[in-house]
């Protein structure tokens, strides 16, 4: 079968789980995507192998159904991770924020934390932006627009310098204002990001919103047609997404376009997340269009998954893109009514991408017998199996009586 476990980095539902069990009232089910919660969490990097851009390891979990005791599970974790860079090593970037600063923003953020008082979404994106100054580095250029029922710009080819103060009080200063029109932020963003150009750097735009857009209209084509310059790498769009309810489904439209990915930011710790350490996630693709391929021994019954789309029709998948300095986690079950050993068995799994410059098509490929990867990297799929089962109860996938039959 052909999977994804998603590409937009998106913590909404963890933080809002997390919010709704620390004040004692029930999840929505919506919340409980396992994908997403597993993105979240953190998982040991064990014995993980190079297939070439990529490393990844496997491991694999045997015990018995606590349902069943004649029905032996599988339990298949796979980390996969892309290569790192930290700021020191990066190419300079030409950095273009584009910032909602409409009505909508003035809303507040569903999780209060500033001292009882919950912060707006304006707040969030004011937080974001700060820390955005500390992943910059000597070389690197800044544009910041700013839009409602039209945009205007605050900083035009400013120069980043750690002891000038002038993007920062320019950032302090932005209040809301008016309507959203996300098209005429669109356009001066990356007008401005063609007139500062430079094919030695990296170039962005990143666009900071709620996306609920009433004014204007901002076609995905326009955005695609920047992304490639002198057939080279162009200028990719990302996006931050304020708010537990922002309009998630248009701004990966957008993205998708735009060859780059998006955050949510529901919480003050996304803020500082999304410009700190996921910065170069959102500046630097690894690998577009990325499909992932699972070939298991034919005697093991899939019995559940924690990716977002599956299917053995790999043009049912839609491919993602992977970051810099991101891992993903997979997890798999898999159960048999078989007594003799699986040991000789293969997993194989292949990944199937693109170079985020050339376009050229690539495959990677790990392959491991049942035997080799049995008793490995146990605490990490028991880890896995815990945030799963959350996520189906939350849906009621699974009773209380199952659940409290797994502790």
């Amino acid at each position: 079968f052909y999977f994804s476990y998603d590409d937009s980095a998106s913590t909404a539902g963890v933080e809002l789980t997390k919010n709704a069990l620390n004040n004692n009232f029930l999840p929505k089910a919506s919340w409980g995507r396992p994908w997403e919660f597993l993105n979240y969490e953190r998982f040991q990097k064990n014995s993980q192998e190079s297939t070439g851009l990529f490393k990844v390891s496997m491991g694999m979990w045997k015990h018995n159904d606590v349902e069943n005791s004649k029905i032996q599970n599988y339990e298949l974790g796979i980390h996969v991770s892309a290569p790192e860079i930290d700021k020191l090593n990066r190419r300079n970037i030409v950095l273009t924020l584009v910032v909602d600063v409409s009505g909508s923003m003035d809303s507040p953020s569903v999780l209060a934390e500033d001292n009882g008082r919950a912060p707006t979404l304006m707040d969030l994106a004011k937080q974001a932006l700060t820390t955005v100054h500390g992943s910059l580095k000597e070389g690197d250029i800044i544009n910041l627009v700013q839009f409602s029922d039209d945009a205007s710009i605050l900083l035009e080819n400013y120069k980043y310098n750690p002891a000038n103060s002038l993007y920062l009080k320019t950032v302090e200063g932005m209040t809301t204002i008016a309507s959203t029109n996300l098209n005429a932020g669109v356009d001066l963003g990356y007008e401005l990001a063609n007139q500062y150009y430079d094919p030695d750097k990296i170039n962005r735009v990143i666009m900071l919103t709620d996306a609920f857009a009433n004014v204007g209209e901002v076609s995905p084509t326009k955005i695609s047609s920047k992304t490639r310059i002198n057939n080279k790498e162009g200028i990719y769009f990302s996006g931050l997404g304020f708010g537990q309810d922002f309009n998630e489904a248009f701004l990966n439209k957008l993205t998708e376009a735009g060859r780059g990915a998006y955050f949510s930011v529901v919480t003050r710790r996304d803020a500082k997340r999304a410009f700190d350490e996921r910065f170069m996630a959102l500046i630097n693709v690894a690998a577009r269009n990325v499909q992932f391929r699972l070939d298991y021994p034919i005697i093991l019954e899939r019995k559940a998954t924690a990716s977002e789309q599956s299917s053995q029709v790999r043009s049912e998948v839609q491919p993602t893109n992977f970051s810099f300095n991101t891992s993903q986690y997979f997890w798999e079950q898999f159960a048999t009514g078989a007594e003799f050993s699986l040991a000789s068995g293969k997993i194989k799994l292949s990944v199937y991408y693109q170079d985020p410059e050339t376009l050229e098509k690539k495959t990677e490929v790990l392959e491991k017998t049942i035997g080799e990867i049995l008793g490995q990297d146990i605490n990490n799929i028991k880890d896995a199996h815990m945030i799963t089962l959350l996520t189906q109860l939350m849906k009621k996938q699974v009773t209380k009586k199952q659940a409290q039959a797994e502790l």
